[in-house]
């Protein structure tokens, strides 16, 4: 129904798994006020979640974010922001946004801002190559990093391992290493 949680839900969900050039054409005239849904508000957060999807689909790029960014100039914006530059789908914003990550300086709520749009599930050939820096660097992190950081990174990290036979065997050597 228009104007109900259900609606934005639905569009927050929809939002996080488009895909065909329709769906992203949806999301990008949503974003822009171009499409209008009778109810839906798109309002700040609404905007980042459909940002971050075109982003992460090479459909908008810096730009927009630092657009986005101009718009709301708040911690918050700043944490979406760093999720979706991390969400860039390109080789290079990956290596970056690896060092970012593993280089120790990013805040707690950062780090997890990051985190979350550098492990994209949509990116797996992107992300997928970080496998073995991961079990590299877990160890490490692990010993270093306070508590909830390794945390974050051990699991949330784990996501640049796909799930297939290479990463349980890769899972198995590691645990057996000790």
């Amino acid at each position: 129904a228009p104007g109900s949680d259900h609606q934005l839900a639905y569009a927050r969900s929809f939002a996080g798994v488009a895909t065909s050039a329709a769906d992203l054409e949806l999301l990008s005239g949503l974003l822009s006020g171009a499409v209008v849904l009778d109810g839906l508000a798109v309002d700040t957060d609404l905007r980042w979640t459909l940002l971050r999807r075109l982003v992460s689909r090479g459909v908008l790029g810096e730009a927009e974010i630092d657009a986005e960014l101009s718009a709301d100039a708040t911690d918050a914006g700043e944490r979406h922001a760093a999720t979706c530059r991390a969400a860039v789908p390109t080789a290079e914003a990956k290596r970056e946004t690896w060092e970012t990550l593993t280089g120790g300086k990013l805040t707690i709520a950062m780090f997890r801002a990051t985190l979350l749009g550098f492990v994209d599930p949509d990116q797996e050939a992107l992300v997928g190559p970080y496998r073995p820096a991961y079990f590299a660097a877990v160890g490490d992190v692990w010993r270093e990093w306070s508590s909830a950081m390794a945390q974050d990174f051990v699991i949330t990290g784990y996501h640049v391992c796909a799930v297939d036979t290479e990463t349980v065997a890769a899972t198995d050597a590691y645990l057996a290493d000790g």
